[in-house]
């Protein structure tokens, strides 16, 4: 998670299996094409297929680093456990590997001729190292914000809580 804005939890509901299926079910539209807002009235669009599921936030912005959310419903006793894994979009991870593959080399090739230079006769090296930090930084604050938002929303739709990490 430290290079890649990647997650993997798992919260635990009271409520049975089936019923932790019907109310994700209930809050998940299909996804269609709407630019302008959201394309259901549902909070997350997606697909729920028996055990699995694949989904995200039905937001009315656009936010290229909004999470997908798979998740895995497990039946433990009077609980249910949902393994979740969140990741970016894959056009969105495509792009940003772009963007470092073309940023990364100019920055290393400003780094090391900064070597020779005073502050002040180096802009321009200090421009060219400031476009991997900033995709980066863009990068992982737009997911992790989008992250928190997506776990809350879920929290509080199944009356759930978090499994500590370990």
């Amino acid at each position: 998670m430290l290079w890649l804005p990647f997650d993997r939890l798992t919260l635990v509901t009271a409520r049975s299996h089936a019923e932790t299926i019907a109310v994700l079910n209930e809050a998940t539209g299909e996804l269609r094409l709407n630019l302008f807002g959201p394309s259901s009235e549902k909070p997350f669009i997606g697909e729920i297929h028996g055990a699995r599921s694949q989904i995200r936030r039905d937001i009315n912005y656009r936010n290229s680093f909004l999470p997908v959310i798979s998740g895995e419903f497990e039946a433990q006793g009077p609980h249910v456990l949902i393994h979740l894994r969140m990741r970016m979009i894959v056009f969105t991870m495509i792009f940003m590997a772009f963007w470092m593959i073309i940023t990364l080399p100019l920055a290393s090739i400003s780094l090391l001729s900064l070597l020779g230079k005073s502050f002040f006769e180096a802009k321009v090296e200090l421009i060219a190292l400031a476009f991997p930090i900033f995709g980066y930084l863009l990068c992982m604050c737009g997911f992790h914000y989008e992250r928190r938002k997506s776990i809350r929303a879920l929290k509080e739709l199944l009356s759930a809580t978090e499994l500590p990490r370990g």
